[in-house]
């Protein structure tokens, strides 16, 4: 399991998640760091992590 899903903050990945990739169908998503809380918004149709 990658994580759940909230109403207020969409995805939440689990914290042992270390690879992952997102596609988009809107071409936006929000992400926030879950250490700091640091929000970054990304633009395009994937979003991947290494």
């Amino acid at each position: 399991m990658l994580g759940r899903v909230t109403a207020d903050s969409g995805l939440v990945l689990d914290p042992a998640v270390r690879i992952f990739a997102a596609y988009l169908d809107t071409g936006r998503v929000e992400s926030a760091c879950p250490q700091c809380g640091t929000k970054r918004e990304f633009r395009g149709r994937a979003l991947r992590r290494p």
